[in-house]
């Protein structure tokens, strides 16, 4: 089972619908209990593992219509489905099971993730701006002071 459907497995309530008969402004959609992924514009998993991510977000807080994105409130809330479906999916466990590993950069953490550069870039930046550049998280030191590589130090116990 690959990465998709794990994660549409994670929410057997909703219905997943691949249309290449959606506009290209739009990567998905969610209407109700049904999420659209644009087939035309997500063309790896990858891409289609993050816009579900994203979408799924949409429905768990409730969004309801932003696709004009007109007000600020719209902003404020795609930019909360975004932070909680890449989140989702960069997860600070993630980031050091990648570590241990020996995968630092953004293209080697998004390779073994199976999400894309961009996912892991937002997820870090995120972090970064609630927690700070350097933070504990269980018993590890997390470093994002730079852009390039991720810095992660187990912590004496």
């Amino acid at each position: 089972m690959n990465k998709l459907e794990e994660l549409m497995n994670q929410y057997p309530k909703l219905d997943y619908v691949f249309s290449k008969d959606m506009p290209d402004i739009l990567k998905g959609l969610c209407l109700g209990e049904t999420i659209y992924i644009n087939a035309n514009t997500n063309t790896t998993t990858a891409e289609k593992v993050v816009t579900l991510s994203e979408e799924i977000a949409h429905y768990q807080t409730g969004s309801g219509n932003i696709i004009r994105q007109k007000t600020v409130s719209d902003w404020k809330q795609e930019n909360i489905a975004r932070r909680v479906g890449n989140q989702r999916l960069v997860t600070l466990d993630n980031l050091i099971y990648c570590w241990k590993k020996g995968f630092e950069t953004s293209n080697e953490i998004a390779d073994e993730l199976e999400v894309t550069i961009e996912c892991v870039e937002d997820a870090i930046e995120s972090y970064r701006s609630t927690h700070g550049i350097k933070f504990e998280y269980k018993n590890y030191q997390i470093n994002f002071n730079t852009d390039t590589h991720i810095q992660i130090y187990k912590l004496a116990e």
